[in-house]
């Protein structure tokens, strides 16, 4: 079953009633407003402010259902409002996004907004097609947010099969959508980023947090320190390559610093700020698996950026 599928079928934003639309939006318009170039440029122009949902829907079928509950605030902010297919941007002469055949709004108009809406696996997997998105990272003047980073994004139903006693004690698992776990570095573009992955894959193991305890959290709260380390010990008896520094940020300021044996002795830990929306990690088999996060109401498992998204992959057991 395709992740956003998954993700629709099981953490649909509007089973949490429309407070969490509220909230996101409020935060996607206020990003907006921290950039007034562009409503300055839309002014000179005669035009309206343009924002865009960047998506790949990579599931034999598209649903922008749920996007679409979104236009209204940005109607009442004065702001046209439109859905693009990442394989469907092309870049102008201006410098800005366009998309050539929007799934809703009109197209080619200049995006001085974008929100970065995407299943990483996918954009990997047709990255021929998404060229004009990927080799414009950084260089064009639409304004695109969360910048792809690293999204540590995990669904409820892995998590909880993670936690079940009766599976074996050797966590053994197939990732059917590989997560795009190389983060930027400082001074790092993001084509030595894409290089690095298609070199690295998502070869990581991680060691775990253990201040996660305690703060009211459904997943990561019944695993103590030994739980995680006899996972990670068969990750890392699973697992193939030289181990890899990873570094992930997030609008909140948490800085993740995995275990590795050519890291100084100070940086081999886990080293975090806002600890109480990061609460836990874990890899299995020698894959960076994931991150409890603590985002929104009933602790909805999200990203490690400050905004809500869809999952980036699943797993299944291996046979």
């Amino acid at each position: 079953q395709p992740a956003f599928r998954r993700f629709k079928s099981e953490m649909n934003l509007a089973g949490f009633g429309s407070k969490i639309y509220d909230i996101w939006a409020d935060r996607m318009i206020s990003r907006c407003k921290a950039n007034p170039k562009a409503f300055k440029r839309s002014e000179a122009m005669g035009e309206k402010p343009h924002f865009a949902f960047l998506v790949l829907f990579d599931s034999g079928g598209l649903d922008c259902s749920e996007l679409l509950h979104f236009k209204k605030y940005f109607d009442d902010q004065g702001m046209d409002f439109s859905i693009v297919d990442v394989r469907h941007l092309c870049i102008g002469e201006d410098g800005y996004f366009y998309g050539d055949e929007s799934l809703y709004g009109e197209s080619m108009k200049p995006i001085d907004f974008a929100y970065n809406y995407l299943i990483y696996s996918d954009i990997m997997r047709h990255e021929s097609e998404c060229s004009h998105f990927l080799s414009n990272l950084g260089l064009s003047n639409t304004d695109l947010f969360p910048f792809p980073l690293c999204f540590l994004i995990q669904d409820k139903t892995f998590l909880s099969v993670l936690q079940d006693a009766s599976k074996s004690p050797v966590r053994c698992w197939k990732n059917h959508r590989i997560l795009r776990t190389c983060g930027i570095g400082a001074g790092e573009t993001d084509d030595a980023m894409l290089k690095r992955f298609k070199t690295c894959k998502s070869e990581y193991v991680l060691k775990p947090s253990s201040s996660y305890g305690g703060m009211g959290v459904v997943f990561g709260s019944s695993c103590d320190q030994d739980e995680w380390e006899r996972l990670l010990d068969a990750a890392a008896k699973g697992r193939k390559g030289e181990f890899v520094i990873q570094e992930v940020g997030s609008d909140d300021g948490i800085f993740i610093i995995p275990i590795s044996p050519c890291a100084p002795k100070d940086m081999q830990e886990i080293r975090l700020k806002h600890a109480s929306r990061v609460v836990g990690l874990f890899s299995i088999c020698g894959g960076f698996a994931g991150a409890y996060v603590r985002a929104g109401f009933d602790n909805v498992v999200s990203g490690a950026d400050s905004s809500y998204s869809c999952a980036s992959f699943y797993c299944s057991e291996m046979s």
